[in-house]
Protein backbone atom coordinates (compact mmCIF):
# COMPACT_ATOMS: atom_id res chain seq x y z
CA UNK A 1 0.00 0.00 0.00
CA UNK A 2 0.83 3.57 -0.52
CA UNK A 3 1.62 5.72 2.21
CA UNK A 4 -0.84 8.57 0.54
CA UNK A 5 -3.58 8.68 -1.86
CA UNK A 6 -3.11 8.46 -5.56
CA UNK A 7 -2.72 12.61 -6.62
CA UNK A 8 -4.00 13.62 -10.14
CA UNK A 9 -0.77 14.21 -10.78
CA UNK A 10 0.32 10.65 -10.48
CA UNK A 11 -2.52 9.09 -12.60
CA UNK A 12 -2.12 11.99 -15.01
CA UNK A 13 0.99 10.50 -15.76
CA UNK A 14 -0.44 7.15 -16.45
CA UNK A 15 -2.80 8.35 -18.57
CA UNK A 16 -0.21 10.12 -20.56
CA UNK A 17 2.04 7.81 -20.54
CA UNK A 18 -0.87 4.87 -21.30
CA UNK A 19 -2.60 7.29 -23.71
CA UNK A 20 -5.63 7.11 -22.30
CA UNK A 21 -8.42 10.64 -21.65
CA UNK A 22 -7.54 12.17 -18.41
CA UNK A 23 -9.95 11.16 -15.46
CA UNK A 24 -13.22 12.74 -15.51
CA UNK A 25 -13.21 15.58 -13.29
CA UNK A 26 -10.56 16.93 -15.59
CA UNK A 27 -13.84 17.36 -18.06
CA UNK A 28 -16.01 18.91 -15.35
CA UNK A 29 -13.63 21.50 -14.12
CA UNK A 30 -14.07 20.14 -10.49
CA UNK A 31 -12.34 22.93 -8.44
CA UNK A 32 -9.78 20.66 -6.21
CA UNK A 33 -8.46 19.10 -9.61
CA UNK A 34 -5.29 19.69 -9.50
CA UNK A 35 -1.51 17.64 -8.84
CA UNK A 36 -1.55 17.36 -5.37
CA UNK A 37 -5.22 16.12 -4.72
CA UNK A 38 -6.73 12.64 -4.59
CA UNK A 39 -7.54 11.69 -8.27
CA UNK A 40 -10.97 10.48 -8.68
CA UNK A 41 -10.79 7.25 -10.21
CA UNK A 42 -13.49 3.87 -11.45
CA UNK A 43 -12.47 0.93 -10.23
CA UNK A 44 -11.29 -0.39 -13.32
CA UNK A 45 -9.05 3.24 -13.34
CA UNK A 46 -7.02 1.88 -10.25
CA UNK A 47 -6.59 -1.49 -11.06
CA UNK A 48 -5.13 -0.33 -14.51
CA UNK A 49 -3.22 2.19 -12.68
CA UNK A 50 -1.87 -0.60 -9.84
CA UNK A 51 -0.90 -3.02 -12.91
CA UNK A 52 0.80 -0.30 -14.89
CA UNK A 53 2.70 0.62 -11.63
CA UNK A 54 3.94 -3.00 -11.80
CA UNK A 55 5.13 -3.20 -14.74
CA UNK A 56 6.74 -0.34 -14.63
CA UNK A 57 8.50 -0.64 -11.71
CA UNK A 58 9.22 -4.34 -12.03
CA UNK A 59 7.37 -4.94 -8.37
CA UNK A 60 4.49 -6.26 -6.92
CA UNK A 61 1.26 -3.62 -7.01
CA UNK A 62 -2.08 -4.36 -6.54
CA UNK A 63 -4.95 -3.05 -5.19
CA UNK A 64 -5.34 -4.23 -1.64
CA UNK A 65 -7.65 -6.59 -0.46
CA UNK A 66 -10.15 -5.12 1.71
CA UNK A 67 -8.70 -7.13 5.03
CA UNK A 68 -5.47 -5.92 4.12
CA UNK A 69 -6.86 -2.33 3.95
CA UNK A 70 -8.45 -2.31 7.21
CA UNK A 71 -5.48 -4.04 8.64
CA UNK A 72 -3.71 -1.23 7.62
CA UNK A 73 -6.09 1.49 8.40
CA UNK A 74 -6.37 0.21 12.16
CA UNK A 75 -2.49 -0.50 12.57
CA UNK A 76 -1.93 -3.66 12.15
CA UNK A 77 -5.58 -4.45 12.70
CA UNK A 78 -5.84 -2.61 16.55
CA UNK A 79 -9.58 -2.09 17.50
CA UNK A 80 -9.85 1.40 16.82
CA UNK A 81 -12.97 3.79 15.90
CA UNK A 82 -11.19 5.84 13.72
CA UNK A 83 -8.12 5.25 11.28
CA UNK A 84 -6.40 8.26 12.58
CA UNK A 85 -3.20 8.96 14.99
CA UNK A 86 -5.07 8.82 17.79
CA UNK A 87 -7.73 6.53 16.72
CA UNK A 88 -10.97 9.54 17.34
CA UNK A 89 -11.90 12.12 14.74
CA UNK A 90 -10.64 15.45 15.86
CA UNK A 91 -11.81 17.93 12.81
CA UNK A 92 -9.41 20.45 11.30
CA UNK A 93 -6.51 18.19 13.37
CA UNK A 94 -6.52 14.78 12.36
CA UNK A 95 -9.04 14.94 10.01
CA UNK A 96 -10.94 17.00 7.26
CA UNK A 97 -13.19 19.51 8.69
CA UNK A 98 -16.90 19.16 6.73
CA UNK A 99 -16.61 20.35 3.30
CA UNK A 100 -18.16 19.06 -0.38
CA UNK A 101 -14.20 18.80 -1.39
CA UNK A 102 -11.53 16.71 -0.99
CA UNK A 103 -7.86 17.91 0.39
CA UNK A 104 -4.40 17.94 -1.11
CA UNK A 105 -2.86 14.12 0.42
CA UNK A 106 -1.29 13.92 3.55
CA UNK A 107 -2.54 17.18 5.19
CA UNK A 108 -3.16 15.75 8.73
CA UNK A 109 -1.33 13.51 10.33
CA UNK A 110 -0.79 9.82 9.74
CA UNK A 111 -2.02 6.79 11.25
CA UNK A 112 0.58 4.98 13.30
CA UNK A 113 1.65 3.29 10.61
CA UNK A 114 2.41 5.96 8.56
CA UNK A 115 -0.73 5.79 6.44
CA UNK A 116 -2.24 9.19 5.56
CA UNK A 117 -6.06 10.12 4.98
CA UNK A 118 -7.32 6.53 5.69
CA UNK A 119 -10.17 8.04 7.64
CA UNK A 120 -11.83 11.60 5.32
CA UNK A 121 -10.63 12.78 1.94
CA UNK A 122 -11.62 10.58 -0.15
CA UNK A 123 -13.01 6.82 -0.17
CA UNK A 124 -10.43 4.30 -1.93
CA UNK A 125 -10.90 1.20 -4.19
CA UNK A 126 -10.11 -2.06 -2.66
CA UNK A 127 -9.78 -5.46 -5.03
CA UNK A 128 -12.81 -7.30 -3.68
CA UNK A 129 -16.39 -8.37 -4.75
CA UNK A 130 -18.79 -7.01 -2.31
CA UNK A 131 -20.86 -9.38 -0.34
CA UNK A 132 -22.24 -8.79 3.20
CA UNK A 133 -22.47 -12.39 4.04
CA UNK A 134 -18.96 -13.62 3.15
CA UNK A 135 -17.17 -12.86 6.22
CA UNK A 136 -20.00 -15.13 7.79
CA UNK A 137 -17.79 -17.64 5.82
CA UNK A 138 -14.50 -16.37 5.07
CA UNK A 139 -11.21 -17.75 6.71
CA UNK A 140 -10.32 -16.25 9.38
CA UNK A 141 -6.69 -14.68 8.04
CA UNK A 142 -6.09 -13.12 5.17
CA UNK A 143 -9.28 -13.42 3.76
CA UNK A 144 -9.02 -12.75 -0.10
CA UNK A 145 -12.87 -11.74 -0.55
CA UNK A 146 -15.21 -13.28 -2.94
CA UNK A 147 -14.41 -14.91 -6.39
CA UNK A 148 -17.04 -13.02 -7.90
CA UNK A 149 -20.00 -10.19 -7.60
CA UNK A 150 -21.46 -7.45 -8.80
CA UNK A 151 -20.56 -4.44 -7.42
CA UNK A 152 -16.72 -3.85 -5.58
CA UNK A 153 -15.82 -2.36 -2.13
CA UNK A 154 -14.66 0.97 -1.38
CA UNK A 155 -13.49 1.78 1.89
CA UNK A 156 -12.01 5.19 3.86
CA UNK A 157 -14.64 7.82 3.52
CA UNK A 158 -15.06 11.77 2.62
CA UNK A 159 -15.80 13.12 -0.63
CA UNK A 160 -15.77 10.94 -3.52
Amino acid sequence: MSRYEITYGEHDIFTTETGREPTMQRQFGAPWRSPEYPAGVSWQEAHDYCAWLGEQSGLPFALPTEAQWEYAARSRGKVVPFATDTGLIEPGVNYPPSTRYPFPVGNFPPNPLGFYDMSGNVQEWVADWYDPAYYSKSPEHNPQGPETGTEKVYRGGGSK
